[in-house]
């Protein structure tokens, strides 16, 4: 019995020891929770410090990178900042930079920009010996926990985020010395040209023949095979041609690099004093106007007399008035065979012979592939013609706007004096070809640009690259300079010839192939004004032909001799230190 009664006593003592330990605890909890809410934001913003600095080096470490790889992208476009639009565009590139590396941060306004450092060379003061392209930039980026928000230790909204200080700077060392090349200069002649540049006095064209002539001297040394070439170029590229005209002045041809289609193929040179009619008049009609105006360009223009023009035989007696066909010697319609051509050509003539068209070379005359076919891609053959010089009235044809540099006095005017005038035309704008004599480049010195003379600049480039053939050396450069678009419907004709057909590409690939000497061709392109969409043009020859290093807007003296010396001379790229 008393066995029974200490079992149960000693169960009744447990029971009661573990109800006072459940008691005590469950009396105490709200002691625990006090404790664990004190503590809990300290751990979330020791967490928030610990992760969130973590991942605010490692953004640290993709800006420098961001920084450093956009001023090398930045360093190869050549970009010297001298244009609000080339400050522009710096930053943009840089910016592409920071938005690839860090696509969830935003950039924090007014940080990021693109600086340019040049150091000069103490003995010429104009002559830059290196660039330092310095981008820099800050980014605001959000922490996981925004601690400090809530007045605990760690970071708030929109953490500032800088470089180092040591990324982001890339510089250009420019060497004096020049690897040997063959260089053609693809120079527009076309009457923007006569515009003022930057420089005072100095139209765009003066800016460009006086530093050609300055660089020339640094580039041709003595001991140097390096050549170089010039291809004037307007809506054609001027040509000298042999012989003289009726009062003994020059005669001045226009050559085009085109392959035509073939129902256009025709001999520009017999149609380019011609009349060509139109569409609503007849083969007749159109003989007839040419005589009529023809006889009274040779009789009044040039004012030689009707008993002059049959004895030299520019003229031939006719029954229908005026009773004369002029015309140079061979090509009279009075002739049976020349009358039959003119009528065979007639339906083509009328269609894109006329003032309405900028070029005989258009979208409809040019045969594109034939052009660009290595065969006459770098052949010597041109489509060549002379060039008419008179009156509107005497020459109502699309050749006479054409190629008009050729000449040494402007054609795009009526003069009461043409017999004077016609007796001393000289040539002006020509092809020189390429050379080491400083003799032939200063001819390029005398060379003028004339009032309302267009641009073609596929003429340009695709002469360049005939011209630039022949070459040896073993780099080859050709730098395309204009200051704006092509005229009318040659805007059309330099679309496709790059967009479609590849241009460039067939120049650069054909010339490596020509000649296994050839290490290196590189393609250009300089515009010398920042108008008229000047960066839409830019951006054209970027994506189609030079490539994000090859295209540049310079128009004051010091940025184009920069530029044009940066694509001449040796340089080299490397990252630099603050």
């Amino acid at each position: 019995m008393r066995s029974f009664r200490a079992d149960v006593r000693g169960e009744y003592i447990m029971y009661n020891l573990s109800f006072f330990k459940f008691s005590y605890i469950q009396n105490n909890r709200a002691a625990v929770s006090v404790m664990f809410a004190i503590v809990l934001p300290i751990l979330i913003a020791s967490f928030s410090i610990g992760i969130d600095g973590a991942r605010f080096l490692i953004k640290r470490a993709k800006l420098s990178d961001a920084l450093s790889q956009g001023s090398l992208a930045v360093a190869l476009t050549g970009n010297d900042n001298s244009l609000d639009t080339d400050i522009t565009r710096n930053e943009q590139l840089l910016k592409s930079y920071i938005d690839y590396y860090l696509p969830s941060d935003k950039i924090k306004p007014g940080t990021l920009k693109v600086t340019l450092r040049k150091k000069y060379d103490p003995d010429d003061t104009s002559r830059v010996v290196s660039l330092d392209y310095i981008a820099d930039a800050a980014i605001l980026s959000n922490p996981i926990f925004e601690s400090l928000e809530h007045g605990l230790p760690g970071f708030g909204k929109d953490v500032q985020i800088s470089s180092d200080g040591s990324n982001g700077i890339v510089r250009k060392t420019i060497d004096e010395s020049s690897v040997e090349s063959d260089i053609v200069f693809a120079v527009d002649f076309s009457g923007s040209m006569l515009d003022p540049s930057s420089e005072p006095s100095m139209n765009r064209l003066q800016l460009l023949q006086k530093i050609i002539a300055d660089l020339s001297k640094d580039v041709i040394k003595a001991d140097s095979n390096t050549k170089i070439g010039i291809v004037p170029f307007d809506l054609g590229i001027p040509v000298s041609l042999s012989g003289k005209n009726s009062l003994g002045g020059a005669l001045i041809g226009c050559s085009l690099p085109y392959k035509f289609n073939s129902q256009y193929d025709l001999d520009f040179n017999f149609w380019s004093y011609k009349y060509p009619g139109n569409i609503y008049s007849s083969s007749t009609d159109a003989i007839n106007d040419t005589n009529r105006k023809l006889y009274d360009y040779y009789r009044y223009d040039l004012g030689l007399s009707t008993s002059q023009l049959v004895n030299s035989g520019i003229c031939i007696s006719t029954s229908v008035e005026p009773f004369y066909s002029c015309e140079r010697i061979g090509f009279n319609l009075a002739t049976s065979s020349n009358t039959t051509r003119f009528v065979n050509d007639y339906n083509v003539m009328s269609r894109v012979g006329t003032q309405t068209h900028d070029s005989i070379a258009n979208d409809i005359t040019i045969n594109y592939s034939a052009s660009l076919d290595k065969r006459n891609l770098f052949s010597d053959v041109y489509k060549t013609f002379e060039i008419p010089f008179g009156g509107s009235y005497s020459f109502s044809n699309v050749f006479k706007g054409m190629c008009t540099s050729g000449f040494n006095v402007s054609p795009h005017f009526n003069y009461s004096n043409y017999p004077s005038i016609i007796a001393s035309l000289q040539q002006n704008a020509q092809i020189i070809n390429l050379t080491s004599s400083q003799s032939q480049l200063q001819k390029f010195d005398k060379m003028v640009v004339h009032l309302g003379a267009g641009t073609d600049t596929t003429a340009g480039l695709l002469t360049a690259a005939k011209v630039i053939r022949s070459g040896t050396n073993p780099q080859k450069i050709i730098i395309v300079i204009t200051d704006g678009e092509d005229s009318g419907e040659l805007v059309t004709v330099s679309n496709r010839f790059h967009t479609q057909f590849h241009l460039c590409k067939k120049i650069v690939d054909g010339l490596e192939e020509l000649s296994t000497n050839t290490k290196s061709v590189k393609i250009y392109y300089i515009s010398l004004s920042a108008k008229d969409n000047n960066e839409k043009r830019l951006a054209f020859w970027r994506d189609n032909c030079v490539g994000s290093d090859g295209a540049f807007t310079a128009t004051d003296y010091n940025s184009l001799k920069n530029v044009i010396s940066s694509i001449l001379q040796k340089s080299g790229l490397h990252f630099i230190n603050k």
